[in-house]
């Protein structure tokens, strides 16, 4: 005898949730993303250990700065405020970049743009995987936090794809990886995920690219409180690859410019670069 097929499952056969069990249910939930957001920084911690602050203060207390840029500022593009760059000292091309990073808490929105990005570039090109705060024609976004990529050829801005909304607290992994050269013609895939969204973008060749760069940039900020509240953003888990499959060598040098606000940049580890939104305290006591 034939078993009878079972009927198929209906929504109004399903349990119904009372207001308060799904309120329950959406409070859990925030409180295992804010614990994944906690986990996260704590292994942070323990496999990069943040850089004494009382040494940087210590070292502005005493005159010295820790953000002194190496170039004039005619020198570097406007609106990096805040740059590390590296060049590739090897005749070997950059495979790969990666690195991670935390969606910081969103500054007061006043229609200004911020990026925090990771490029390669070279004099008149530059790809990069971005988190971005406000609206560019390009990539779209808003007063939210985006993730997006993009290539900037001769001062114009090419997107493949619109940027993607993320959340304060986001895990963001970028990716910039050779697929294909042709003499000295390098073409790049990039990728920025938050675990759950990837942009992706398919550019064109930049020729003979040698720089590695991490990025503060901004446009139309008219206070501090444009920034983040965060102090600061750290760029972890650096890591630059050459086609021989080495670990390129990187020699940090800082480009930043001279902020009256007190934005500056610090590096405590080749691995992983601190980009600060806000003056130090004078008073080390006053940190929390």
């Amino acid at each position: 005898m034939a078993k009878k097929p079972k009927s198929p499952v209906r929504a109004q056969d399903l349990p119904v949730q009372s207001p308060a069990v799904r309120k329950k249910s959406k409070a859990a939930n925030r409180l295992k993303a804010q614990s994944d957001r906690e986990a996260y920084e704590k292994a942070l911690e323990i496999l990069n250990p943040p850089y004494q602050l009382s040494e940087e203060i210590s070292l502005l207390n005493k005159g010295f700065s820790l953000t002194e840029p190496q170039l004039a500022q005619e020198d570097f593009p406007y609106g990096w405020i805040l740059a590390a760059v590296t060049k590739n000292p090897t005749h070997d091309a950059i495979k790969s970049y990666t690195a991670q990073w935390l969606v910081p808490e969103p500054p007061l929105d006043d229609g200004h743009l911020l990026f925090v990005f990771i490029g390669i570039s070279n004099a008149t090109e530059l790809v990069q995987c971005q988190l971005q705060w406000g609206h560019t024609n390009c990539g779209g976004g808003g007063g939210y936090w985006s993730i997006g990529c993009t290539q900037v050829h001769n001062k114009k801005a090419y997107c493949d794809e619109q940027n993607i909304a993320v959340n304060p607290g986001d895990v963001i992994s970028a990716s910039i990886s050779l697929y294909r050269s042709e003499k000295q013609q390098f073409y790049y895939d990039l990728a920025i995920t938050n675990g759950k969204k990837t942009v992706n973008m398919h550019c064109n060749y930049l020729i003979a690219p040698r720089d590695c760069s991490v990025v503060l940039e901004s446009y139309g900020v008219e206070r501090s409180e444009n920034f983040p509240p965060n102090k600061y953003t750290t760029i972890d888990n650096i890591r630059i690859e050459t086609v021989a499959d080495k670990a390129m060598p990187i020699q940090w040098k800082n480009k930043s410019q001279q902020n009256p606000d007190g934005q500056h940049l610090a590096i405590p580890k080749i691995d992983r670069i601190a980009l600060w939104y806000h003056a130090l305290p004078v008073n080390p006591a006053t940190l929390s």
